[in-house]
């Protein structure tokens, strides 16, 4: 171990309150003969997804975080040098997701099956991520030793934590430069793999399992990987086959009315629905499953499972929804959050007149309000949502539809748009029972009539 490494261990120990007793690292010995009993299914994640593993709670592991990525960079290295991950195999569990989207902020766990103990007693696995500090350097504050990553072995018989094993040999560099060297040394471990090797002589010929568990929601590497399981000294586990992973988008949907547009709320989580007319900022990749965002995870406040935005502030474009008549009351409602520039990012609302598209309301996030960050309860609202209401009821029973524009290519993240359950039928005025309901209000004079081509 370096001398970096050391340091940090001897002043890790001092925060890691949940019990890691029953077990020690030690150094590798020959691999005994594997045991005939229950063994450890999918321990390196070669099948390419949880095949194997129970997820207990939360989202923070799914099929998607298996990935067969066998680099990562930097995003501050101009020289965008790619650092080997020294992965075993194909695959392995990546707490970032197998396309690196996915949230810090996700919490929850996954359970092996049960399995004896026997062979030489040890169990070793490769780790990364899952930092134990807030930051880099010896100075950085400890997170939480309740909201960390680890992976815990448990018997069966009493369900006893008998070790956890966390990675105590993440170190991220400190210079101002990327030494791809030093990564490959092991003097830094981020995302790259450490191995771990843990005996268990005391626990031989019990019935055990395990549980990776990421309680960590910091932006700071709160997340965990895992590779390579093996138990008892068993041999190097088989090679799954490779391939590309990507997202199955769904493409299309049916509308629920003639009155309502086609997904508006994101619930397939992609633009199924929607057209992109124009430009960068709208795909289906920004279709967001994320509750929370930014370190102080702050919520959305979206309804369901699916939000649009806080997709590359820096692209701009334009999408429509289907096409929809305007019944009921005439008033529609949608959610808004972000558009720190309301004249750049909006909506336009089009009634089809003598073939001829008209716009007749635009709106933005006219509430949008950088006060007092990051407490919501005090007035802060920054890319999360906003209710809001529109009287549309001069138009009843105009065919009409929405564009959704984002003009502004600056980079700040509070210039993208969010956006979420957009309800164009209500039989009467709609009334929300929120602190942050608001009457929409159109942003241009309804008399000027601009056309858009059809």
């Amino acid at each position: 171990m370096n001398n970096l490494k050391k340091l940090l261990f001897v002043s890790l120990a001092s925060i890691l309150l949940v019990s890691c007793s029953g077990g020690e690292e030690t150094t590798t010995t020959e691999p005994a003969p594997k045991d005939t009993g229950a063994y450890l299914i999918n321990g390196g994640f070669e099948s390419a997804d949880l095949s194997g593993w129970t997820v207990e709670y939360g989202d923070a592991f799914t099929d998607d975080s298996v990935s067969s990525s066998s680099t990562f960079t930097f995003k501050d290295d101009a020289a965008h040098q790619e650092i080997s991950r020294n992965k075993t195999g194909n695959w392995y569990l990546d707490g970032k997701g197998f396309d690196g989207k996915q949230s810090h902020g996700r919490i929850g766990a996954i359970r092996s099956n049960t399995f004896k103990l026997a062979g030489d007693c040890s169990i070793t696995m490769k780790l990364a991520g899952g930092a134990l500090a807030k930051g880099k350097g010896t100075e950085a504050e400890y997170k939480n030793p309740a909201e960390l990553c680890f992976v815990g072995i448990y018997r069966v018989s009493d369900d006893k934590l008998i070790h956890c094993q966390y990675n105590r040999y993440f170190v991220e560099h400190t210079e101002d430069y990327v030494d791809v060297s030093k990564y490959e040394n092991g003097t830094y471990s981020t995302d790259n793999f450490s191995e771990y090797r843990i005996d268990l002589s005391g626990y031989r010929n019990e019935l055990l399992y395990i549980r990776i568990v990421d309680n960590d929601k910091d932006v700071y590497y709160g997340y965990l990987s895992v590779d390579d399981i093996r138990i008892g000294g068993e041999a190097e586990q088989s090679q799954g086959a490779y391939f590309v992973k990507s997202r199955h988008y769904v493409e299309d949907v049916e509308a629920p009315s003639i009155y309502e547009i086609k997904n508006g709320g994101f619930e397939t989580g992609s633009l199924a629905g929607y057209q992109v007319i124009e430009g960068q900022a709208f795909s289906n990749e920004g279709v967001n499953a994320e509750s929370v965002w930014w370190n102080e995870n702050i919520t959305y406040d979206r309804d369901g499972n699916y939000h649009y935005g806080y997709y590359k502030p820096d692209t701009v474009g334009k999408m429509r929804t289907s096409t929809f008549v305007l019944g009921g009351s005439g008033y529609i409602s949608f959610k808004l959050g972000g558009c720190e520039n309301n004249d750049l990012t909006y909506l336009s609302v089009y009634a089809i007149q003598d073939s001829v598209a008209v716009e007749v309301a635009r709106y933005s996030n006219r509430k949008y309000w950088n006060f007092q960050f990051p407490f919501v309860a005090n007035g802060m609202r920054l890319l999360n949502l906003v209710q809001y209401v529109a009287d549309l009821h001069e138009y009843l029973g105009s065919d009409m539809f929405i564009e959704i524009v984002d003009k502004n290519s600056s980079t700040s993240d509070l210039t993208c748009m969010t956006l979420d359950s957009i309800q164009t039928y209500h039989e009467q005025k709609p009334v929300f029972y929120t602190y942050n309901y608001y009457e929409a209000i159109s942003m241009i004079d309804i008399e000027v009539e601009i056309e858009s081509e059809y």
